[in-house]
């Protein structure tokens, strides 16, 4: 058993080196994408043999990319090694999905925070090109030039960071969960696409925020109350463009068309696709189709 775990510790570190060498080889600049990668070894390892035996392959890993990696890749590497031993321990464990996902939050959040903010310069980080990304993103959905006062950037920069460690939050929960279903290690099951509904007051709320963001020129607000209730607007039609795009997917399953996902995919490139695809997120919980739909088959 001693050997197994041996041989198999040395299979995952020399995977993981093989990873940081051909970061290396490109000059970094696959740090994120490479790092992101590099968890989901140890997040095997983990499930498998728990805490005490994943610690020195964690050890290791972080030992030689001190030699490999320069110190941008090596707080990478860090970052989402101990971020899937994290997650590996809890899954051994059996604990509760919404436990895992709130602890990867965490961890991914603090380390957003201190490669975007505390170390901006450091790696590279340009918060003003985050900041014109976002206003040509606001115009494409809203057709009309925006300003934003310097209190409203930090928001959206403290925002798009806690978007952005959701984000990667959900993509290593469902990436890990696909591999360890692949290689028949215990998981948690979680809800599919069809069976994840959320409440109508979400939705109700969404239409609030739409409502004062179209008349915001209407009534008279200060410049700051009007910077925020954009950044909120925008925030809200991310949302409903993924729960319609939820909704678009659930269509295809039904009707086990995949043209269909493939349109879907194009037409977010499209400003005027993406309002509609918005829009039926919306009005698809309010109303709830999908609740409907199952209603109508079971």
């Amino acid at each position: 058993m001693d050997t197994k775990k041996l041989t198999e510790g040395a299979m995952m570190l020399s995977l993981i080196c093989v990873l940081m060498l051909v970061n290396r080889m490109f000059a970094g600049m696959f740090d994120v994408m490479i790092c992101f990668c590099i968890c989901f070894p140890v997040i095997v390892y983990t499930v498998k043999y728990g805490w005490k035996d994943s610690l020195i392959l964690l050890v290791s890993a972080m030992l030689i990319s001190c030699f490999i990696s320069n110190l941008v890749t090596l707080f990478y590497l860090c970052a989402y090694m101990v971020c899937g031993y994290v997650y590996g321990i809890g899954t051994h464990n059996k604990w509760k999905n919404g436990y895992l996902l709130m602890i990867t939050f965490i961890l991914s959040f603090i380390s957003t925070i201190i490669s975007t903010v505390v170390l901006a310069s450091m790696f590279g980080y340009d918060v003003q090109e985050d900041v014109m990304l976002i206003k040509e993103f606001v115009v494409s959905i809203s057709f009309h030039q925006v300003e934003f006062s310097s209190s409203t950037i930090h928001i959206i920069l403290i925002l798009g960071t806690v978007f952005t460690s959701i984000l990667e939050t959900i993509c290593i929960h469902i990436f890990a969960i696909y591999l360890l279903h692949r290689l028949c290690l215990p998981y948690r099951k979680m809800k599919t696409i069809r069976e994840f509904m959320l409440p109508e007051w979400v939705f109700y709320i969404n239409i609030f925020i739409w409502l004062l963001y179209f008349i915001r020129n209407v009534i008279e607000l200060k410049k700051e109350v009007i910077d925020i209730i954009t950044v909120l607007y925008v925030i809200s039609f991310i949302f409903m463009l993924i729960c319609g795009m939820i909704n678009i997917i659930c269509i295809a399953i039904e009707k086990r068309n995949k043209a269909y996902i493939i349109l879907a995919w194009i037409g977010l490139f499209i400003p005027t696709v993406r309002m509609v695809f918005a829009w039926i997120g919306l009005l698809g919980g309010i109303f709830n189709l999908r609740k409907l739909d199952m209603r109508k088959k079971s």
